[in-house]
Formats: C-alpha cells, structure tokens, sequence
C-alpha cells in the first residue's frame, strides 16, 4: 500500500465514512495530499469502500387513526373560554429525539393559564404515560367537578382518544 493510499483511507475514515470522492479528494488536498478525483474513485472501488447514504429516519407514530373505537366529539368548540383556572385541559402527546433514543412526552395543559399542569416522559408510548400526567395534574391542582380535559386534536380525526380507560374513570369520579 502506497503513502497517497493510507492518507486517502485516512481520509475517508476522518469523515465517517459519509463523503464521495469529491469531497474526500477536496479534503485530501487540503492536506496537501495530491491526486485527481478519479483516483480516488478508482481506490474507493478497489477497497470497497462506499460512503453512508442519507435516508430518511424512522420517526414514531403518536396517532392511530385506523381504530374501530368511536372518535370523541370536541367539546371546546361547544364550551365557553374558561375564566378561572382547572377548567379546562388539554393533552398532547409528543417525542423528543434524543442521543439515547426516542423519548416520549405526555402534557397535560390548563387552557386557562397556560400552564403545563402534567407532563411525564418515558422510553415508551403507553397508556401508562398519560395516566401518570394525570394523576400528577390532579395531586399538583386538585380540580373541582366540571373539569373538561380533551386531547389536542392534530387534524386527522382521531380527536380525544388519548386518555386510557383509567384516566376516563377517574374523571368521571371527578365531575
């Protein structure tokens, strides 16, 4: 193996493997190492060597649109704005991509306010996560009945059906 060869694998390993010839002949230059794009695809073939291509991320789905499960009807369209806190309440659920993975993020805000009442993360999108944003609003802001909470809807009809049926029936002990 020739010097120029070991720099130009250098090279290409400095990049994470992510630069095509041109970028690696630009890179190679600049540190005074001389030789056409050419040969440096000729010695890309002939190690094999290929750089990453881009593709698109896999990102996680919050919304299941395709359930046999009734769709809620928004109630918020069919209620006055609230004038004093613990109201009304809205819940989204969300994801955060992190250097360790997805994290998820379910918040629970007061539409009054504008405070984020409930707001628990975890590895994982379950029914536990809004169950755990609720009980943490209701220990922080303990409401009184007539409570309305509903989902933020995000335009593709699944409305309020964020809630678990444990969420469901403590609201209904609420009110």
């Amino acid at each position: 193996m020739q010097c120029h060869e070991i720099a130009f694998i250098d090279g290409l390993s400095n990049s994470r493997q992510t630069y095509g010839c041109p970028r690696v002949t630009a890179a190679l230059r600049q540190g005074g190492v001389r030789g056409g794009k050419n040969r440096v695809a000729r010695l890309m073939r002939e190690h094999a060597l290929r750089p990453r291509q881009k593709c698109r991320r896999w990102r996680p789905v919050t919304t299941d649109s395709s359930h046999r499960q009734p769709v809620a009807e928004n109630w918020l369209a069919k209620v006055p704005t609230p004038d004093r806190p613990d109201q009304v309440w809205v819940a989204d659920i969300t994801y955060i991509d992190t250097s360790e993975g997805w994290l998820y993020l379910a918040a629970l805000v007061d539409v009054f306010t504008r405070c984020c009442v409930g707001w628990p993360t975890g590895g994982t999108l379950a029914a536990e996560l809004v169950t755990q944003a609720w009980q943490k609003a209701v220990r922080a802001r303990r409401p009184g009945p007539g409570l309305l909470h509903q989902r933020v809807s995000d335009g593709r009809g699944d409305g309020v059906r964020c809630f678990g049926e444990e969420v469901n029936q403590r609201t209904k002990r609420l009110t």
